[in-house]
């Protein structure tokens, strides 16, 4: 695992516009970057860190989308071809080519990502997997790739392979899949896999990571739907699979489930703290704990607060008023169209909620008072002492704590003053009604 070095990537601002930079990190965020603005020698530049390498980077421009196999220290160049086609190029040989082969045997495999094979389809598949790694393996031979790069994505179209077969654990779906009507064949031939998935060696590999991780799902499918299913699958992973492959799973697990109402998730995450002491996963589920299941810092109830009249009062002393209620702030500003665009739920939700333990408040980052007040008086909602001005607009206590640099942004509080999520659901969409009813039970 490389920590120190980074990658950049160039294009030529003579055959693009701006470079657009996206990828998916070790922390499973996809991290995204835009740079505009040449330099002097006519270069558009990004410096990026995946924080493990090789990494898998993609390059979009205008919609084509290139993918290339990023090495730490290294310098890479989006580039037109004769034909006006985007590649990446390093050290003089493009490195787009091998990804963009291998993709286009995807067949009839993407469009499982929209439509779920049933449990009984689920042996032809696994054939098909093989049929389609068999090809993948073929096409690499051919590219004569050596060294790194070549293990890469032999292991690559290995773990492709798997995902794929792993496809039921794998593909979100609103309906309860009918995982005990997979057939006893594939379920044997799934299982004997696991010896492939505890080599600490490929975790930078993210078709190993996604492997492994859903692998430790399909060990855990008779708890899944159930009450037990966090605790289960945390269990199997102890169990099951050790080092830097244990902590992944284990740490995906607790990001996964960390807005989850579990009783005992504390339990877990400290467990999790013992395992992995010192480690880049420790650091920021830590760093994320404190925003989504920790009380609210000092620092932040101290945050300034005005009323209508002037008025000063603290965040602090709002929640205290409102002890005992599930409190949804909502952060907006009178310049801000997508923040006004909601009020009209805004008010909706306040009528369903009347009477209930449920306070609404709404805090607002203009840059002065005046310009709040104007906006603010248009509201008859907001004239029930439930409406302020935050004294330092983005720079304030609150929004720096829980990195609020866009509005709308809402925040959901439990009835013992814990944020249940720093960045809950609109007003307008109907999961945030269903999960203040949750609470309130």
């Amino acid at each position: 695992m490389c920590l120190a070095k980074k990658i950049t990537v160039l294009a030529d601002a003579k055959d693009v516009d701006f470079l657009h930079v996206y990828y998916n990190d070790a922390f499973y965020d996809l991290k995204s970057y835009i740079q505009k603005e040449p330099d002097a020698a006519g270069h558009l530049i990004l410096t990026i860190d995946p924080v493990i390498y090789p990494a898998m980077i993609t390059c979009e421009y205008n919609g084509v989308h290139v993918f290339f196999l990023a090495f730490a220290g290294k310098e890479y160049l989006l580039k037109r071809d004769a034909n006006k086609e985007f590649y990446v190029e390093e050290s003089g040989a493009n490195r787009s080519s091998v990804y963009q082969l291998l993709e286009k045997t995807s067949g009839s495999f993407r469009a499982f990502a929209y439509t779920l094979p049933r449990a009984d389809q689920m042996t032809s598949v696994f054939k098909g997997s093989n049929h389609r790694k068999a090809i993948r393996d073929s096409i690499l031979t051919k590219c004569n790739l050596t060294g790194p790069e070549k293990a890469f994505y032999k292991d690559w179209i290995l773990y492709s392979s798997l995902n794929d077969k792993l496809l039921p654990f794998l593909i979100q779906n609103e309906h309860k899949y009918a995982y005990e009507q997979l057939p006893a064949a594939y379920l044997d031939s799934l299982g004997k896999y696991i010896s492939f998935l505890n080599n600490d060696s490929l975790i930078a590999n993210d078709k190993y990571r996604t492997a492994a991780f859903y692998f430790n799902k399909f060990l855990s499918r008779s708890a899944l739907y159930q009450n037990n299913e966090f605790e289960t699958q945390f269990e199997n992973a102890q169990k099951n699979f050790t080092g830097a492959t244990r902590q992944m799973i284990l740490f995906k697990l607790l990001k996964d489930y960390i807005k989850s109402d579990i009783p005992d998730y504390d339990i877990f995450y400290k467990k999790f703290g013992q395992i992995s002491q010192g480690s880049v996963y420790k650091k920021y589920i830590d760093s994320i704990y404190v925003l989504y299941r920790s009380s609210i810092p000092e620092s932040v109830t101290a945050c300034k607060l005005y009323n209508a009249d002037n008025k000063e009062t603290t965040l602090g002393d709002l929640l205290n008023l409102n002890k005992g209620k599930i409190i949804y702030i909502d952060m907006w500003a009178s310049w801000c169209v997508p923040c006004k665009a909601e009020f009209y739920f805004s008010e909706k939700m306040i009528d369903k909620f009347k009477g209930q333990q449920v306070a609404f408040i709404f805090l607002s980052l203009d840059r002065t008072r005046e310009n709040w007040q104007t906006s603010n008086s248009t509201y008859d909602f907001m004239k029930t002492g439930n409406s302020f001005w935050v004294n330092g607009d983005f720079s304030s206590p609150i929004a720096k704590n829980y990195n609020i640099l866009s509005i709308p942004r809402y925040l959901l509080i439990n009835a013992d003053g814990k944020i249940i999520d720093a960045d809950a659901k609109r007003p307008g969409d109907a999961a945030l009604s269903d999960q203040i009813k949750h609470y309130l039970h």
